[in-house]
């Protein structure tokens, strides 16, 4: 990922569903457009992107030149608002669980259903679910696919 240092500051927005290759086409080009005019009190950030699994959209800024302040978050997430319109997607529900199955396919479901199937028997703790509460690039390259137990999920264990 670019030249952004280990700690620079990253924003995860989970899509409800999966996108197709054209759609990461499209949104590479519209988040590409985004990052290179994203400023802060007219300063430019240090920013990037990343879409990981055609699931996830990553912004990322190396807030060591310059920090995201209020309207520069409030520019990406109208952003985000637009691509969700104009994909037919939800990017903002925090109520997503995406978890890998036994033959490493990806699932996103509710944290209802995913207490089903913790009740069921077809989850455990050793379950590789994604990790949405990294904050920082290091975390998100070491720590955004975890065991259940290792995340905010494991309290449903």
């Amino acid at each position: 990922m670019s030249n952004l240092v280990k700690d620079s500051k990253v924003w995860i927005y989970q899509s409800d569903r999966i996108f197709s290759e054209d759609e990461v086409n499209s949104l590479n080009q519209k988040l590409a457009n985004f990052v290179k005019d994203w400023s802060s009190h007219n300063n430019q950030l240090y920013a990037d992107f990343k879409i990981l699994y055609n699931r996830f959209i990553i912004l990322i800024v190396d807030e060591n030149h310059f920090g995201a302040s209020g309207c520069s978050i409030d520019k990406s997430i109208h952003f985000l608002q637009l691509i969700e319109k104009e994909h037919n997607i939800n990017l903002f529900n925090r109520l997503l669980v995406h978890y890998f199955d036994s033959e490493n396919q990806l699932f996103t479901i509710t944290i209802n259903d995913f207490q089903k199937l913790i009740q069921e028997g077809k989850v455990n703790t050793d379950t590789k679910v994604i990790n949405t509460t990294v904050q920082n690039l290091e975390a998100l390259e070491q720590d955004f696919v975890l065991s259940a137990t290792n995340t905010w999920l494991k309290r449903y264990f």
